[in-house]
């Protein structure tokens, strides 16, 4: 499995302060174009969002694992998720590359704790953090 990070430098599609989105289309399927695996791509300002496979579910891995994990710890400590907290994953919420929890889901999915996924994505490098990005959501949109 090839695996490629790429950063851009996108030319005068973003010079003007506003996005030319056809210019961007263009520039991002030509970026794209021959990659063997799976690609997004999203620039967004005040006029809208242009993207390439924006669509798509793309694994966020170690990027921001710290950061998710921080901000669980955060809703932790101000009473709006606990550690104990019971999470069922399935294998809708998997996604690509490292994530040793996907040999633990079942048909029927598995049964973890919030403390268990922030654990497995600072310590193991799971890639959990996509999962408790979610969990978190659903929480703080549930309790307000």
């Amino acid at each position: 499995m090839k695996l490629r990070f790429s950063i851009f430098i996108l030319t005068s599609s973003l010079w003007a302060g506003v996005l030319d989105k056809e210019s961007l289309k263009s520039e991002f399927a030509r970026s794209t174009a021959g990659f063997d695996g799976r690609a997004g791509i999203c620039a967004q300002d005040q006029s809208g969002v242009v993207c390439t496979n924006g669509d798509r579910r793309f694994s966020i891995q170690s990027v921001t694992k710290m950061l998710v994990g921080m901000a669980v710890m955060d809703a932790v400590d101000h009473g709006r998720m606990r550690l104990d907290e019971r999470v069922i994953v399935h294998k809708k919420d998997l996604s690509l590359y490292m994530q040793p929890i996907a040999k633990l889901v079942t048909d029927q999915g598995y049964s973890t704790t919030v403390g268990d996924l922030v654990r497995r994505g600072i310590v193991d490098s799971d890639s959990a953090a996509d999962i408790l990005v979610e969990v978190h959501r659903k929480v703080l949109v549930a309790r307000g």
